[in-house]
């Protein structure tokens, strides 16, 4: 996916299935099953599925 933001909001990202490269900003974070990140939707985000890949993703007011 391109890179993009998701301003005023914070964002946590619940990996259920598969693989999944998230770069935020110039970081990328390699996530498995079960992994769990909360991250702004100020920093630019580009993730990138591995494999086949099931998340939830919520999105809330940063205010």
């Amino acid at each position: 996916m391109p890179a993009h933001r998701h301003p005023g909001t914070n964002i946590v990202l619940h990996l259920l299935v598969g693989e999944l490269d998230l770069v935020l900003d110039e970081d990328t974070h390699a996530l498995a099953p079960g992994d769990l990140i909360r991250f702004s939707g100020e920093c630019e985000i580009s993730p990138c599925a591995i494999e086949d890949s099931v998340a939830v993703v919520v999105f809330a007011p940063s205010e």
